[in-house]
């Protein structure tokens, strides 16, 4: 079998959810003997490059600036078409050397201008339109536009969740269309339970971009009333953040415990599974979440979770079994919560150990790698 990966953030290039996934699944397919290219935009790249990545063969194309069009008092950015022309372009070069199967394509921002010339498939990771109408926002028209034209022209579609399926049929009122869920993995060689780490038993961690909709205000409000039931909790963020969010979110916490909050900032991807283990309960308050990759591998390192019980947190986690979930809206509900469960660290262990087993069962890359093949041989008849 050999496929086309469209991937406008494919590792190590900045990236985010996509990328990481996109890299995964190509080079799972490449230890499967299956034949896998990448093509999509690179913005450290100053030119057109071609390379062999891990047996992947990967063209990063170059971020071109396109002059505007002004008329009368408007100006008129050319950009969105142009950028999504030639990508299209490009595609259909590489389609003509290396001859593939299948394309497969994703649906935020809709980054091709017209259908590819194989046989397509769009994986829903979850569109802008879809985030947009579930923060009760109104969408971009053009990323609106280009979304459902690019899920339009799909011969077949997956989601990463059913959550995320649904409401980006729904957003992009595409709900006569049909898909499957495939969830994302994750390398349970890579996350897992550490020898030699000590777990704090009342360290909580997150893991993810700082940003709102990741529900990080919400669970700020959630400490406040958390560190005063607790003066043993402490929380640990790595990832990215802008500093005045991180200030923003600091200044909802009284002075005396603020030295309680750890800000890592960008962590690599290989220091995760010892920060992971050194923490007693993970959390993640998104309040739209199209997966929830970061989840899966703390339950992969053995780590209990508490995910949101909104978006996909039903999803990857059965309470009081496998995980929790909190309703973040509402931080004293949730803080009393976590304080209990921190005072029952038996059934901490049980229910992470737990969590680790359904991640092997449902989650792991073997399991999901062999339902992605099964999905696009299916497709290749």
């Amino acid at each position: 079998m050999k496929i086309i990966f469209i991937c406008n953030e494919y590792p190590p290039t900045s990236h985010g959810g996509i990328g990481v996934i996109v890299k995964d699944i190509a080079e799972g397919l490449v230890e499967h003997n299956h034949e896998v290219a990448v093509i999509g935009y690179d913005p450290l790249v100053k030119h057109n490059e071609q390379q062999v990545e891990n047996g992947v063969l990967v063209t990063r194309l170059k971020i071109i600036n396109y002059c505007n069009l002004k008329i009368g008092r408007y100006v008129l950015s050319l950009e969105p078409i142009l950028s999504r022309k030639y990508l299209s372009l490009q595609l259909e070069k590489l389609i003509n050397s290396f001859i593939p199967d299948l394309v497969e394509s994703f649906d935020w921002s809709g980054p091709l201008w017209k259908k590819p010339s194989v046989k397509t498939i769009v994986r829903l990771h979850g569109a802008n339109t879809a985030y947009q109408v579930y923060e009760e926002k109104k969408p971009s028209r053009i990323l609106d536009y280009f979304e459902r034209k690019n899920v339009a022209f799909a011969d077949a579609l997956c989601s990463v969740s059913m959550h995320i399926g649904d409401l980006t049929l729904r957003a992009l009122n595409l709900e006569h269309r049909s898909f499957i869920c495939l969830y994302n993995f994750v390398n349970t060689e890579k996350f897992r339970p550490l020898h030699g780490i000590s777990r704090d038993p009342f360290k909580l961690l997150y893991v993810g971009r700082l940003h709102p909709r990741k529900g990080l205000t919400e669970l700020f409000l959630v400490l406040k009333e958390l560190f005063q039931l607790n003066r043993d909790v402490s929380l640990e963020l790595a990832g990215p953040y802008h500093e005045a969010f991180k200030a923003e979110l600091i200044q909802k916490i009284p002075v005396e415990y603020q030295t309680r909050i750890t800000f890592f900032g960008k962590v690599p991807h290989g220091e995760l599974p010892a920060i992971i283990n050194s923490a007693r309960l993970f959390v993640m308050p998104s309040r739209a979440e199209a997966f929830g990759l970061t989840a899966i591998e703390a339950m992969a390192c053995g780590t209990a979770v508490m995910l949101t019980n909104k978006a996909s947190g039903p999803e990857i986690v059965e309470e009081g079994r496998t995980g929790w979930l909190m309703d973040i809206k509402n931080p004293i509900d949730s803080a009393n919560k976590i304080n209990e469960l921190l005072h029952q660290q038996h059934l901490m262990d049980q229910v992470a150990s737990e969590g680790r087993s359904h991640v092997l069962r449902h989650f792991s890359k073997e399991v999901v790698m062999a339902q992605n093949i099964a999905f696009y041989k299916i497709l290749m008849v």
